[in-house]
């Protein structure tokens, strides 16, 4: 069990760190966070790598009858994904994920606009040809982290990591086919939650969050002024 997020990205940038990425030329290596709770285990693997982190906001579409299934997802740049198993055995996904996808689209374009603006963070990066470690706190359904990678994929990742500390089985298998390599902590087929992995288990409020950006910003200028 991780005692809080930065003991679980403490130990999963050691992991990176001694995987065949870090041998890869750090400078050509792009950390993007899924907010809120993936920012505070990216920092510390950014902090590692010594590379940029920038955030990308990918939002679950919600199931009406149950808020917490995600019938797909959608990013900021529009992409967007449906829930294939469910699509199969309940009528009218389709329709659904149509007429709500543009709300929860204009609310990660909101957020994302924002939370970059906050931290002093550039609006995009540019990650083309670039190896992107995309980071989240844990992945359960891993709709939200699916429609990351896709949009990363479109905007030019030569190769995509996925890096969490705890991940579902079933999540690995839909996902794994869609990055280069998938690293983690922990992948249990018995999995009810991600909180269910973490003695500290908060929710990361904007200020933590907009503090930890800002703080490896600092700690990234300091490396410069003193190169």
């Amino acid at each position: 069990m991780f005692k809080n997020r930065k003991d679980a990205g403490l130990q999963l940038a050691s992991k990176i760190m001694k995987s065949a990425i870090g041998k890869r030329d750090l400078n050509q290596i792009m950390v993007v966070a899924l907010p809120r709770g993936g920012v505070p285990v990216a920092t510390e693997i950014a902090e590692k790598f010594e590379t940029d982190l920038t955030i990308l906001v990918s939002k679950k579409i919600a199931a009406p009858f149950q808020k917490e299934l995600a019938l797909g997802a959608v990013t900021s740049s529009g992409v967007t994904v449906l829930n294939e198993e469910l699509r199969v055995r309940v009528d009218g996904i389709d329709r659904y994920v149509a007429i709500e996808r543009k709300p929860v689209m204009e609310s990660a374009i909101e957020l994302e606009k924002r939370w970059r603006s906050e931290a002093g963070i550039a609006d995009r990066y540019n990650i083309k040809n670039k190896v992107v470690i995309l980071v989240d706190d844990g992945v359960a359904t891993g709709m939200t982290t699916l429609a990351a990678l896709r949009c990363l994929g479109a905007y030019g990742a030569r190769e995509l990591i996925l890096a969490t500390p705890v991940i579902a089985k079933s999540a690995w298998n839909l996902l794994q086919p869609e990055c280069a390599e998938i690293i983690s902590l922990k992948n249990p087929g018995d999995f009810n939650a991600v909180s269910d992995f973490y003695e500290d288990f908060h929710q990361v409020e904007d200020d933590e969050m907009i503090g930890c950006l800002k703080e490896l910003r600092s700690f990234a200028l300091d490396k410069v002024e003193s190169a």
